[in-house]
């Protein structure tokens, strides 16, 4: 298992997210994490970054399905996850950062990745473009390269088990 990530050859597509993400609406991030973001992801520094989160109340049998059989793939004990759709606009960008709250990220691609996923291990950098589901260890310092294209994807937050700890 890499340290600092895994790639999948999942991809369910916006068609199966697409009537989540129609009956919610952008924040911007700065706006939507508050006072967590200068601990969580550069604070101020994101540029052209939105999140639509998905509250527990829209977690349907569709996404709960979905969701509990990545938890049981991966061998995952949580009872703190978090969802959400981040949207990174042409010409925007995630500065370097390690997250604070989240251990894991599945993050899966709703639209052309032209924003490399930028990661730093105990063996250097490596840039990462994905086409399907990544699941990254957010404890590991990482960023997002400026797309040419709006780079939309859902996000699945593990909160309260380790990277390290899952089964691959």
């Amino acid at each position: 298992m890499k340290q600092y990530g895994i790639q999948t050859d999942v991809n369910l597509g916006m068609d199966f997210f697409q009537e989540y993400y129609d009956k919610l609406d952008y924040v911007e991030s700065f706006e939507h994490y508050g006072e967590k973001i200068p601990e969580c992801t550069g604070g101020e520094l994101m540029k052209k970054f939105y999140v639509k989160h998905i509250p527990p109340e829209m977690h349907d049998t569709k996404l709960r399905r979905f969701v509990l059989g990545q938890f049981k793939k991966y061998g995952i004990k949580t009872k703190d996850f978090r969802l959400d759709f981040f949207l990174v606009k042409a010409g925007g960008s995630m500065p370097e950062h390690a997250d604070v709250h989240s251990e894991i990220a599945f993050l899966m691609p709703l639209s052309k990745n032209t924003g490399a996923l930028g990661i730093k291990d105990d063996d250097g950098e490596v840039r990462v473009m994905y086409n399907n589901m990544f699941i990254l260890n957010t404890k590991k310092v990482h960023w997002v390269e400026e797309p040419t294209e709006d780079r939309l994807l859902f996000r699945l937050a593990v909160h309260d088990f380790p990277y390290t700890e899952m089964n691959i």
